[in-house]
């Protein structure tokens, strides 16, 4: 039996093998060794390398049963696949720009490493440059560099390796991992049930997980997809990982197939909303399919497979400033000098946490549930006036942000010879941006009418579960909620209309109750709208601390009640600060 399982995992490496060289070889003789003029052999050949991989693909799934290899060889091989349409594509589109441009006796510009694009013009140098255009998943020095990918060296973030290191590297990949496979193939494939007596999504049961269990799937996970989890599961979370960590270079990828279908096959002009709609949907479509060949791979059935989800659900890299490239820019990221205003933000820190917010039905956003408790005469208006208070919270902090950033910089132009080439002027796109993701979900039930806490609590719960949000993972959306009951309203109506910056003293009395997911004596936590301790600074610190932290219960006009901060004093209310700096 083992020998069998070895002979078809050979057999199936072979026969993959054959396929995607072809293609491979396909892709290398059209991109080194056609013309501007010879663009149908561009769009032949993309066919063609789309027709082998496919073929390769569906022999592997046939003649090997062997899931891994299958899923390692076969996304292996489609990755190669679309990265070459896609420098074809590239390539052919830069050709068409010199032509429009009438430069029909120059040599089109090399979309690699410049304008020596084929060296000496020797058939090495055409052959050289063809197979490390396949490599370039990074995009150096084309038109579309993949953008936020760790450098080459960390020593020197400029160093780019020279074609002969860079081929060299990766056939040292393919070696090593056609050897990594040859071996994880002589164990044998552990089932679900070996690892866990229930089918249970692993991070629940953290309490009862065992190091000999943690050890058994960090192995597993490592040599068979199986000790992931099941097949669907596998496929999520490769979907999930590869669009975050990924999406950038699969950006390339899609954006280049889209502006070959619209501009070139559909001729529809630039900057125009029907174009971008248009591309947005081929977009959109190459997205499925990509998400279709893992799936099928491994044997999944069509209507369970990653695509069917992507289709149904939602796009993946269609909105391409889902994560803004320049959040990770110099400015926001290296100091100048120690102490460097600039650097580290307060704003990008927290735009940070919310990128990482994946689950739920508003990914990468922050914000409350907002759930309203009174309905009598008069609480309409109220209640306007209350959200327009919390849904200014983020502009409000923001444009703050900015004034502290400037007030830091002035003075330290004044005393410091550091600040000399600093400009004053602050960088607010990351402002902009925070403000733009904040969202919050207002939830009105005539049914919740005078409802009481613990009411309240059992709704919410079953709002989360609705949602496809988990309490126990790191969104305080789904672990808190603002309860706005005719107290609440009765004292937010007092506020100033705009509630302007004056309000923002710590010992303001303006407040809304936090009703936790989890009982906490059956009790609401008071938190403050503005000012240091206030929602936006409860919302990130309950993001990573699930336990009630800087509560407190010494406000002199609400004694006894839970309160979310430092208590106030007479020193910090005189300077008009809190104890703690701003998270």
């Amino acid at each position: 039996m083992l020998l069998g399982n070895k002979a078809s995992n050979a057999l199936v490496i072979i026969i993959d093998d054959s396929q995607s060289p072809s293609a491979h070889f396909l892709c290398t003789a059209t991109l080194g060794f056609t013309t501007k003029d010879q663009a149908w052999i561009r769009r032949a050949a993309s066919i063609l390398i789309f027709l082998l991989t496919f073929i390769g693909d569906r022999t592997a799934s046939v003649v090997s049963d062997n899931a891994s290899i299958r899923c390692l060889l076969v996304t292996f091989s489609w990755v190669q696949a679309f990265n070459g349409n896609s420098l074809l594509c590239l390539s052919k589109a830069e050709y068409k720009t010199f032509k429009e441009e009438g430069q029909q006796n120059t040599t089109p510009k090399s979309v690699f490493v410049g304008s020596d694009a084929s060296g000496d013009e020797s058939f090495f140098s055409h052959l050289t440059w063809a197979l490390a255009m396949q490599w370039n998943l990074r995009r150096i020095k084309t038109s579309r560099p993949a953008r936020n990918t760790p450098p080459f060296s960390s020593k020197d973030p400029s160093y780019i390796p020279s074609w002969g290191r860079f081929l060299l590297t990766r056939v040292g990949v393919i070696v090593a991992s056609i050897a990594y496979m040859s071996i994880i193939g002589l164990q044998p494939e552990p089932t679900r049930e070996s690892l866990s007596g229930s089918k249970v999504r692993f991070f629940s049961r953290l309490n009862d997980v065992t190091p000999y269990e943690l050890l058994q799937r960090a192995i597993s996970t490592v040599t068979w997809l199986s000790g992931i989890g099941t097949t669907s599961e596998i496929c999520y979370s490769c979907a999930q990982v590869v669009g975050h960590f990924m999406a950038p270079n699969l950006g390339c990828f899609l954006t280049d197939h889209a502006d070959c279908v619209v501009y070139n096959l559909l001729h529809l002009p630039k900057d125009s909303p029907i174009t971008r709609y248009t591309k947005n949907l081929v977009v959109f479509y190459i997205s499925g399919l990509i998400h279709l060949a893992p799936g099928l791979t491994i044997g999944m059935p069509l209507k369970e497979s990653s695509a069917i989800m992507f289709f149904t659900f939602q796009a993946v890299v269609i909105d391409k400033d889902n994560y803004p490239s320049w959040i990770n820019d110099d400015t926001f990221r290296k100091a100048r000098f120690q102490g460097d205003p600039q650097y580290n933000r307060s704003v990008v820190q927290r735009l940070d946490i919310t990128f990482s917010l994946l689950d739920g039905h508003r990914p990468k956003k922050w914000g409350f549930v907002i759930i309203r408790t009174a309905y009598g005469p008069g609480s309409d208006q109220k209640f306007k006036h209350g959200l327009e208070i919390i849904n200014n919270i983020a502009r409000h902090w923001a444009e703050g942000e900015v004034e502290g950033v400037k007030f830091l910089i002035t003075r330290g132009k004044e005393t410091d010879f550091r600040y000399r080439d600093v400009p004053v002027e602050v960088d607010t796109r990351p402002n902009e941006e925070f403000v733009r993701r904040y969202e919050n979900d207002v939830v009105e039930d005539h049914s919740l009418e005078n409802a009481s806490l613990a009411e309240v609590r059992e709704y919410f719960k079953t709002w989360i579960a609705s949602k496809g949000g988990r309490s126990n993972v790191g969104n305080t959306r789904y672990v808190a909620c603002i309860m706005l009951d005719a107290e609440t309203l009765a004292q937010l109506a007092t506020a100033p209309k705009g509630f302007p910056h004056g309000c923002d003293i710590y010992s303001s009395s303006y407040w809304v109750k936090m009703v936790d997911v989890e009982p906490n004596h059956d009790e609401a936590v008071y938190v403050r709208v503005r000012g240091a301790d206030d929602l936006i600074k409860y919302w990130f610190i309950r993001n990573l601390i699930r336990s009630h932290v800087l509560t407190h219960r010494k406000d002199r006009e609400f004694l006894g009640v839970l309160h979310f901060g430092d208590p106030p004093s007479e020193g910090f209310e005189a300077f008009g600060g809190p104890p703690l700096s701003l998270f």
